[in-house]
């Protein structure tokens, strides 16, 4: 009788670790984003095969990301409390997917919508000689942009596409004001009739800068 009761004894001991163990490791787990994650595999598989793993969910953030410093939390297998491996590990990537959001920058010609809205009729540093040219500078900025966002789409880096997408949402009506302000000015470079080309250069998360030249 005697005997029983330690083994019962032992039993309910080990459930209660178990569970203590595994509500902690459950607890700890990184959330997966594009900056990193966890792996949870039965036993203790390969690190290649963690890597291979974790390589793949980083690269469903972005396509360009690998997995980068990973960390065996628990080692499972047989008899273990859990039987299941616990990784976590960061994803390498994510800087330069930011940072080539940062350079993207947009250039357009604005001799030729000049060009067009004096053949119209509208005369020069007026209101509606800019809002002319603002309106075909906007047509061909959001056409540009589209192209740009539908090329990280197809590429896979959804990531990238996202970022570009609130980017253009925030910088567009503060570009346009600015060359609005140029085109309403004789001696900005905009008006000036030898300037044939803009650049929109993101400074930030919600600037930009405008050259024409």
């Amino acid at each position: 009788m005697r005997k029983v009761l330690v083994i019962i004894l032992i039993a309910l001991f080990n459930s209660s670790a178990f569970a203590g163990n595994y509500s902690f490791l459950e607890s700890t787990k990184k959330v997966i984003n594009a900056s990193g994650g966890h792996v949870k595999k039965w036993g203790n598989p390969s690190i290649k095969k963690i890597r291979r793993i974790a390589d793949g969910q980083c690269k469903a953030f972005n396509s360009g990301s690998k997995a980068i410093n990973l960390e065996q939390i628990h080692r499972g297998g047989f008899g273990k409390f859990p039987e299941s491996s616990y990784w976590h590990y960061a994803c390498e990537g994510q800087v330069q997917s930011q940072a080539s959001t940062n350079n993207q920058s947009i250039n357009f010609t604005i001799k030729d919508k000049k060009e067009q809205c004096a053949a119209i009729g509208f005369k020069p540093n007026t209101e509606k000689f800019a809002d002319c040219v603002l309106r075909l500078v906007e047509l061909d900025v959001k056409r540009q942009t589209t192209n740009i966002i539908s090329s990280s789409q197809n590429s896979g880096n959804q990531q990238l596409a996202k970022q570009l997408e609130r980017q253009n949402n925030m910088q567009q009506s503060q570009f346009l004001f600015e060359l609005g302000q140029q085109l309403l000015t004789p001696q900005a470079p905009a008006s000036l009739p030898k300037t044939n080309t803009c650049t929109i250069r993101p400074l930030g998360t919600n600037m930009t800068t405008i050259n024409c030249f």
